[in-house]
């Protein structure tokens, strides 16, 4: 019985062991919502009541996700880190380190420090910390900003994690112990203590009540102010990003490779595991609500979506099944993602049936190969324990033979009066045959490639081109307005101001700035047609003149420092910016430095002293980064900017003459050499106006360069024009032939002037916005800005300019490139690449894979019409040298950087890409590269330092790196650099834990037979290659994924070892050599032929074979005499 007892107690103890660990940790019951698809890599989260925030990286901004609405909200801001909400209010820092406040409740923005980081908030106050690195370390601290009173006061001097909750702010502080202590300052009576003391570094703090959280060497604790204990509430894994509210703390656990959501209730000390899926991060809570964002379709890195579970919730939503797909027709074979982005629950299967009977996926996303033409019906049907739905799309795919013709034509005009000339240029694909119809009767007017055709009716045509081959026909349709002959219709001249003091204005849409002498200096001013409504931009008391307006954004010289410097202001966020900060030439202040200033979208450009005579200068908006244009010692002055092109008037040869540097391919060109001195250019797409003085008497007149033509053309003959504007086909200018300024006009499309105004006064200084006109005006006395507006008699409404940008235009495979959207009037555009993908993003990134010569085409849309521009892009076959095979060479030194900030030379880079991530101390960063462009997927390190934004360069090489002396053993797949920083940003000093993830194509792996297992990292280090372990952590259809630690960046080698060397390697080895073979006679003969043999050059080689063959011989016939003995 003893025995049978005994055996009883151990299943007793087991079960009551099962039920005490299921008691401190299971799965909690609630309901996940899946509030966002395809959203991008998640940098924090927040929730409060119904509002989710978050913030996504690489400049991507703040998000809002209203669950009562369930919609998403757009917040509009560029950048932003460490997002938190409490109430209305939404607070951020951006990635130029302002702490930025939006108010949902009534859609506005603002700005309430500079220099902030880190920041938190509770009711109306909020903290931060401000860290100003060598400049102003006085100024380091914590700090507590009152949206009521917009106080700002400096609670604490260090820079640190803060928290706030009620009254109570919270950070961690080093003390002299290698220890952190957490300190507490009380807003009600202005007091700090503190409360406890961690052994360690103190990470993302936060506080609820009396109860502090925090991480420490990856573990969650907490603190109770009220009892004065500290409990660690973690003991496994690697946890991070606790938040705590009420009785409950939420944490990211990482564990073996995966991370998931857990949750810590303080009453209970249960532990629930929250979600399941081990790509989860970043959690936030608020009451039953917690949300996090989570990887769950491994095929796009890129996407971190945003999920809700909600606690209180036991019902699940049903599914509503949707999806997208990345282009719908193309040429076989036609490469497809199709995307989930169903609604209502949260799918966990999915089936895709792609409608060709060969292919279906279980799979979130499906990359699927259409190789026969013809149309396809495609459904998704996903599934959670709820049940099923399924969407089907009829015909969703259209697939034609790669041989059928494609119809496609341009035209060099698509509106203009009658007669109307208009060339078609037929950039069909595949055409054997063509028929023109241009006229909309039906009937064919012409077979010709190019043809010319001249409309003398007005009236709206419709054009066919319809092309032909063995494999089928297909037709395209475009629009071809004919105006009637009417001139343009000269409104009322309006009066903007009355101050008599008003000069020099400029208009963009509905805006008009301009300079006022009103308050005895000069200031910036703006007028809002569209709501009648004067607004004074600067107040400071020095002078701010030469206005400059695009969009929401005015730039000015501005003397308040005591030299000339540009600044800006943003009319959406009521913020001023100074853009120059050099102080240039001192010895003339107030008369030199930075001057006239023009704006494009991003971009302000400038003439600048700081060097001794004017140079041009840009500023990247974007980037925060400032460009030196010009560089040569003369006078580079009065630029102006369209797109990437930038104007400017140049003394380089003595005279005057007009030169342009384009952004896109960093070239500069010499506009006019006629030796006639030019002046003050502007610039509108392809055309350049400028001042042209001739004759040797001074006249002056209005000359349009045509950067499409490389044609000059005359425009005025009166000897005394100035001060010309352009806006699409209308130019703008003053001049005084009946002896007094006036303001005249010129259409390009008509090739007709008219006298705007006819006053006996002068009127100066004109600009123009599509149908407006601007200026000075002198008929009261004084000078004040006036406006008219000019209209067609019984023309067609503007239908869209289209133009666009290319950051490249040729280049090796896989070639991306960068498509820039410049077109003016368009409310819609359709981008058609010219290998069978298309887009309608404004700004796509485009990637060829194949080499060719590819038209592509930008159809710009609105209500009244459309129009179409094409350009060329060329795509080289990748060079032997990066091809993945393990010879290599390298020719030349270095000639500066591939890639600003690298030492390898640019002629040894095949492609390139950036990444800008905010660095800050003791978190981890991460660089991702979302392009594709490189073999690397990302780079991550946790940093010891802040070092603000931070650019990373991945650069693959065509061959092996100039900076290696040779390249590592194995087959060689991709030879690639990574520079982090500006130099000494990457070291161990500054950073731990570095990862490099990057990705292997499967085609190499096959084609090079290679052994998975043998894929290896390799750093070169010290003059010596460092072999790095690598771990597969996911992989598609095309790639094999895999994370390698490292010790370092620099040059890097990937490398595999084939599986047929490894065998043969095996095969040599085990030959068994006879010991009697040097006993052989025979050999005697041969070894005496040998010196003269040796006498041949290379014959040692041959030699060496042969004897090894008949070694091999001698012991086949050895092993065949003993068998035939036994």
């Amino acid at each position: 019985m003893a025995s049978r007892e005994r055996l009883h107690s151990i299943p007793l103890t087991a079960l009551v062991l099962f039920f005490l660990i299921l008691g401190s940790s299971g799965a909690s019951a609630g309901t996940e919502t899946q509030l966002t698809h395809n959203a991008l890599l998640t940098d924090s989260t927040a929730i409060y009541g119904n509002i989710v925030t978050w913030s996504e990286t690489a400049g991507n901004g703040v998000h809002v996700y209203d669950i009562a609405a369930g919609k998403e909200i757009n917040v509009g801001s560029t950048g932003g880190g460490n997002v938190r909400v409490c109430g209305n209010n939404i607070i951020w820092a951006d990635m130029d380190g302002n702490i930025r406040v939006y108010d949902v409740s009534t859609d506005n923005w603002t700005t309430i420090s500079s220099d902030g980081d880190l920041p938190d908030i509770y009711g109306n106050y909020v903290v931060y910390t401000k860290y100003y690195y060598i400049q102003d370390q006085k100024n380091d601290g914590i700090y507590l900003y009152d949206l009521n009173t917009h106080n700002e006061t400096k609670i604490a001097s260090v820079h640190g994690y803060p928290a706030i909750y009620d009254k109570k702010v919270v950070w961690s502080q080093a003390n002299s112990n290698n220890g952190y202590d957490i300190y507490k300052y009380d807003i009600s009576t202005n007091q700090t203590s503190i409360i406890t003391t961690a052994d360690s570094y103190v990470s993302k703090l936060d506080i609820y009540g009396n109860v502090v959280v925090w991480t420490e060497s990856y573990k969650v604790y907490m603190y109770d102010m009220a009892s004065h204990k500290t409990t660690q509430v973690t003991n496994t894994g690697n946890a991070y990003d606790p938040a705590i509210d009420g009785d409950r703390i939420v944490y990211t656990l990482s564990e073996s490779h995966s991370s998931d959501i857990y949750m810590y209730e303080i009453s209970t000390a249960r532990t629930n595991r929250i979600t399941t899926s081990t790509r989860a991060f970043s959690p936030s809570i608020y009451e039953d609500k917690i949300i996090y964002a989570d990887l769950r379709n491994p095929e796009n890195p890129d996407v971190r979506d945003i999920f809700l579970y909600d606690l209180s919730s036991t019902v699940q939503n049903p599914l509503v099944a949707e999806f997208t797909a990345n282009v719908t027709s193309g040429t076989a074979p036609l490469v497809v993602l199709f995307t989930d982005t169903s609604t209502g629950g949260v799918p966990t299967s999915w089936h895709w049936d792609t409608g060709d009977g060969i292919y279906s996926k279980h799979t979130m996303n499906a990359t699927h190969t259409f190789t026969k033409p013809g149309s396809y019906t495609v459904s998704l049907t996903v599934g959670n324990a709820v049940g099923n739905s399924t969407a089907t799309k009829p015909n969703y795919i259209v697939v034609t033979d790669p041989n059928a013709p494609v119809s496609n034509f341009n035209s060099s005009v698509t509106e203009g009066y009658a007669p109307l000339t208009v060339q078609f240029n037929d950039i069909s694909q595949n055409a054997m045959s063509r028929v023109w119809d241009f006229d909309s009767d039906g009937k064919a007017d012409s077979t010709e490639v190019s043809p010319v055709y001249t409309y003398t009716t007005p009236g709206t045509y419709t054009v066919n081109l319809t092309v032909r081959n063995a494999y089928g026909t297909t037709s395209k349709t475009g629009t071809i307005t004919v105006l009637t002959e009417n001139g343009p219709n000269i409104g009322t001249e309006t009066r903007i101001t009355t101050s008599e003091l008003a000069s020099h204005p400029d208009i963009y849409d509905n805006r008009i700035v301009w300079q006022d002498f009103r308050n005895g200096n000069y200031d910036i001013y703006m007028y809002d047609l569209s709501t009648s409504k004067e607004t004074r931009i600067t107040t400071n008391e020095s002078n701010q003149i030469y206005p400059a307006i695009y969009g929401d954004r005015i730039v000015w010289q501005d003397d308040r420092n005591g030299q000339y410097d540009i600044y800006m202001y943003d009319i959406s966020t009521s913020t001023e910016i100074r853009i120059s900060t050099y102080e240039s030439d001192q010895d003339h202040p107030g008369t030199y430095g930075n001057r006239h200033p023009d704006i494009y979208g991003e971009r302000i450009v400038w003439d600048d002293y700081r060097n001794g005579l004017p140079d041009i200068y840009m500023y990247d908006l974007s980037t925060s980064k400032e460009t030196q244009i010009t560089t040569h010692e003369s006078n580079q002055e009065f630029p102006a900017i369209y797109g990437d092109r930038v104007v400017w008037q140049d003394r380089r040869k003595g005279v005057s003459d007009m030169y342009m540097y384009d952004l896109s391919i960093s070239k500069e060109t010499q506009i006019n050499s006629n030796g006639k001195a030019t002046f003050f250019p502007e610039i509108y797409g392809n055309r350049i106006m400028l001042i042209n003085y001739h004759n040797g008497s001074g006249d002056r007149d209005i000359y349009m360069y045509d950067l499409s033509t490389s044609r000059e053309t005359q425009i005025t003959n009166s000897g005394s024009a100035d001060s010309p504007a352009i806006y699409s086909d209308k130019i703008v200018w003053e001049d005084k032939r009946t002896g007094n300024w006036d303001i005249y006009i010129y259409n390009l499309a008509t090739s007709k002037e008219t006298q705007i105004t006819n006053d006996e006064s002068n009127q100066e200084s004109p600009a123009i916005y599509d149908n407006r006109i601007v200026w000075q005006d002198r008929r009261k006395g004084g000078s004040d800005i006036y406006i008219c507006t000019i209209s067609k008699e019984k023309t067609k409404p503007i239908i869209p300019a289209v133009d666009f940008s290319a950051n490249v235009t040729s280049g090796y495979t896989p070639l991306s490139v960068q498509f820039t959207d410049l077109s003016q009037h368009s409310t819609s555009r359709s981008w058609d690449f010219g290998d069978g993908a298309t887009s309608t993003e404004q700004n796509p990134l485009h990637t060829y894979s194949a080499a060719g010569t590819y038209a592509v085409n930008l159809t710009a849309g609105n209500a009244n019409g459309t129009s179409l521009k094409t350009a060329q892009i060329t795509v080289l076959e990748t060079s032997s040298e990066s091809s993945g095979g393990s010879s290599h060479s390298s020719s030349g030194s270095s000639d500066g950087g591939g890639a600003g900030g690298s030492p390898e030379p640019a002629k040894n880079v095949q492609i390139k890409e950036l990444s800008q991530a905010f660095v800050t101390n003791e978190k981890t960063v991460k660089f991702d590269f979302p392009k594709n462009a490189t073999c690397v997927v990302y780079v991550s390190f946790d940093s010891k330092k802040t070092f603000g934004k931070t650019t990373t360069i991945a650069e693959q090489l065509k061959g092996k790196s100039t900076l290696v002396s040779k390249l590592p053993y194995g087959e060689v797949y991709k030879s690639f650099n990574i520079w982090v920083g500006n130099g000494g940003v990457a070291t161990s000093k500054n950073i731990e834990n570095p990862v490099v993830c990057f990705k292997v194509e499967k085609s190499w792996i096959n084609d090079k037979k290679i052994n998975e297992d043998s894929i290896t990292l390799n750093r070169y280090s010290d003059k010596k290659w460092e072999q790095l372990p690598v771990t597969l952590s996911g992989e598609d259809n095309k790639f094999m994924y895999f994370t390698a630690e490292t010790s370092g960046f620099s040059s890097f080698v990937i490398t595999g070892t084939s599986k047929t060397s490894s065998e043969e390697i095996v095969s040599v080895i085990e030959v068994d050599y006879p010991e009697t073979i040097n006993n052989n006679t025979e050999n005697k003969e041969p070894q005496k032929e040998q010196k003269e043999i040796l006498k041949t050059p290379g014959f040692e080689i041959y030699y060496g074979v042969a004897s090894l063959l008949v070694v091999l011989l001698y012991k086949k016939g050895k092993k065949g005499k003993i068998q035939n003995s036994m």
